[in-house]
């Protein structure tokens, strides 16, 4: 069993504002065509935080121990946190741990924003992932098979009018390759 939970794309404080192409370049299509100001900064908002969960998520799974923080993060910011804790106790049991490396996720997509005046917002993601990034091991052995060569996850967070987000949902699709050299 692979809990696989992290990201992707991330956009820099340093980065220069967005702007319209001038009339010698043409414009690459992105994401945040399409959206408004309000609701690409939700997405990036939701993005920021979505790295900061996988890398939680990360730590809790390299550790192969289900631990009080882990429930307790987990209670604070996943809707349905239950299976996800219920994963963790079946690893540690299991004496299962993974490590995931770098360019797991090779793309994080914001396909759906909704920004509304009291700040609450709704941001659906999908990303590519790369199951050959993630390594399982079994009491310390590795285990060396992938199943699928890539697969879409899709990943649902809120933000409250606090501002405070919440994944609302992660599922997969292993039947929905996705293009690895995307990333």
């Amino acid at each position: 069993m692979t809990i696989v939970l992290l990201a992707g794309c991330q956009r820099s404080d340093d980065e220069p504002p967005r702007s319209s192409p001038d009339s010698t370049q043409t414009a690459t299509p992105s994401w945040e065509d399409g959206f408004s100001d309000d609701e690409v900064d939700a997405a990036f908002e939701a993005i920021d935080f979505l790295h900061s969960y996988d890398a939680t998520i990360e730590g809790f799974v390299e550790s192969g121990e289900a631990t009080p923080e882990a429930m307790e993060y987990l209670q604070d910011n996943h809707a349905v946190w239950t299976p996800v804790w219920e994963g963790l106790q079946a690893a540690e049991a299991e004496g299962r741990t993974s490590v995931t490396e770098p360019g797991w996720d090779v793309t994080t997509t914001p396909t759906e924003v909704t920004v509304q005046p009291d700040g609450y917002a709704l941001v659906e993601i999908t990303r590519c992932v790369d199951p050959s990034k993630t390594i399982d091991y079994v009491n310390g052995v590795e285990q060396t098979s992938v199943l699928v060569p890539s697969y879409e996850q899709y990943v649902g967070l809120q933000r409250d009018s606090d501002g405070h987000w919440l994944i609302s949902g992660i599922s997969a699709d292993v039947e929905a390759t996705c293009d690895l050299a995307a990333g």
